[in-house]
């Protein structure tokens, strides 16, 4: 599937550093750190959770794995904690075809009605990328519970790329749902402004009275100037506008390192789209390619992280501030360097706020880290690492978001494990 394209060559460069440098995790904070569920043989359960972990309001965490389960294609799953304090997983549907949109990616959003909705690699329809690889367009599914206790699923829409990829395709980073009930995401290639393949669009989901759904592409990427292939999700202001970021284009060039932009509804269902940062090549003064999504304060600020680039060429935590007129101004807050205790190159995850303002991320480079980045009344962001993936059993390269609950316990997944006897885990840290 297409997901290859976009970790296949980050897992060879990671394994690289994780073989010629083994680091030390003595001066990782003393968490408590556990393995809520550890995935094992794909030919009996699921695999290789890409996206993280999402909590409803009773602390019941629901993920997707990409692989494995009873049809190989893939699965959703829930982890609900018990008063021994271990949890139940239950199968909510395991993929079957690729009709229904086999291999789910990115992370799952849990609808105000009870329905969970997420994305696939798989469907009915096939595309074909600027190199000319064929694969799967894509799909959005929705989860409905039944009164016998089960789930239905339910295709509700299929990319296509029609007319040389009209529709977008390719959906990586899940989905935001508004008080409506409308859903919105990203699919990295495709959209109208261009023949095939595509720079990517932003696209709305409508529900009807009658269960169906009507697909809208609100922007296209495709101009340089307003930045390519949106990776990571969207997230969604109380006002309605919509944030995001590229990993290409951006100051009047596709060879652009990435952008920040806002879309903004506008008179007669249309949309602006505003770019608040344009990220710069290699120079020290800012990163480049930030491939997760954003995730904002209560007072507006901005905050993400950039795969590479910064101090140290490792990457950087970054906050945007809304500055008036409409411009925005980026600050550096971490710069990750490899001295054998920070993290290396942060995740595709988004970063995640707790109760009292502090930030969560994780990094995949020398097998992973979670940290934390707690506010100074100076302004200035402190990290702290909370722990390091270097101990048999705890897994390999944490990827997505981080879930943070009520009581500031930290939930997320890795991607692979040491031994060849798992394929990936659900992980807690306890403060």
């Amino acid at each position: 599937m297409y997901s290859s394209e976009f970790s296949c060559g980050r897992i060879a460069i990671l394994a690289v550093l994780a073989f010629g440098l083994v680091v030390s995790a003595t001066r990782a904070t003393a968490q408590q750190f556990s393995v809520v569920y550890s995935f094992g043989s794909p030919i009996r359960r699921g695999a290789y959770p890409n996206g993280g972990v999402v909590i409803d309001k009773d602390g019941v965490l629901y993920g997707t794995t990409s692989s494995g389960g009873a049809s190989h294609r893939g699965e959703v799953y829930k982890l609900t904690p018990t008063a021994t304090g271990n949890w139940d997983e239950n199968v909510l549907y395991s993929f079957g075809s690729i009709d229904d949109g086999a291999f789910p990616i990115g992370n799952l959003t849990l609808g105000a009605s009870g329905n969970i909705y997420g994305v696939t690699q798989g469907g009915v329809k096939l595309c074909s990328d600027y190199h000319g690889v064929i694969d799967y367009c894509g799909t959005v599914f929705e989860l409905s519970h039944q009164s016998d206790g089960s789930w239905q699923e339910r295709t509700i829409h299929v990319f296509n790329a029609d007319g040389g990829g009209r529709d977008g395709w390719a959906p990586i980073g899940g989905l935001v749902q508004d008080a409506a009930g409308n859903l919105y995401g990203t699919t990295y290639y495709g959209g109208p402004r261009f023949p095939s393949p595509g720079y990517g669009t932003v696209f709305e989901l409508m529900p009807d009275d009658k269960g169906g759904w009507t697909e809208k592409i609100i922007y296209a990427f495709g101009s340089s100037i307003d930045g390519g292939y949106p990776e990571g999700g969207l997230i969604l202001d109380a006002a309605g506008n919509l944030y995001g970021t590229t990993v290409a284009g951006g100051t009047g060039s596709f060879s652009g390192n990435g952008t920040a932009f806002e879309l903004t509804p506008i008179a007669n269902g249309h949309w602006k789209q505003s770019v608040l940062h344009n990220f710069s090549s290699k120079g020290k003064e800012d990163g480049y390619w930030p491939a997760s999504g954003l995730v904002m304060d209560a007072t507006g600020n901005l905050y993400g992280t950039t795969q590479w680039g910064g101090t140290y060429d490792y990457g950087t935590v970054f906050e945007l501030t809304p500055v008036g007129d409409g411009r925005w101004t980026e600050t550096i807050l971490h710069n990750f360097k490899l001295d054998g205790f920070d993290g290396l190159f942060p995740s595709l995850g988004a970063l995640s706020f707790d109760s009292v303002g502090n930030l969560y991320g994780a990094t995949s480079g020398l097998w992973g880290t979670v940290y934390q980045l707690t506010p100074a009344a100076d302004g200035t962001w402190a990290e702290r690492i909370l722990h390091t993936f270097a101990n048999a059993g705890d897994g390999w390269y944490p990827y997505a978001d981080l879930a943070v609950d009520r009581s500031g316990n930290i939930y997320g997944t890795t991607n692979s494990q040491h031994n060849s006897g798992s394929y990936g885990n659900v992980f807690e840290i306890t403060p």
